[in-house]
């Protein structure tokens, strides 16, 4: 983390995005023994999952119907560019979801 804030910091115009690097705590809105493979995608891509981004994948998991059931829940959800749809949320979920 220390150096992800340092690559921010040297770079103009990183300064928000910096400041939202500073305010995220780490497993802000999960817990890492419930979603140990969100942990593990933390520490191989080098980033922390923020709350919405946790949010937002524990709402699609819970949307989920069961195996074997025939029940499902439509979702519908809108996140800005640059907000980790693809690179955070889609391997959350692939990682939430996967089985072995």
């Amino acid at each position: 983390r220390a150096r992800r804030c340092l690559h921010l910091l040297a770079c103009p115009g990183r300064e928000v995005a910096l400041m939202r690097e500073l305010a995220e705590l780490g497993c802000n809105g999960w817990r890492p023994e419930e979603f140990p493979a969100w942990l593990v995608l933390e520490v191989d891509n080098s980033f922390c999952i923020r709350a919405v981004q946790a949010t937002l994948a524990r709402q699609l998991l819970d949307s989920m119907a069961p195996q074997g059931s025939a029940e499902t829940t439509n979702l519908l959800s809108q996140l800005n560019m640059g907000e980790g749809k693809t690179a955070v949320i889609i391997p959350m979920l692939a990682g939430a979801l996967a089985d072995g």
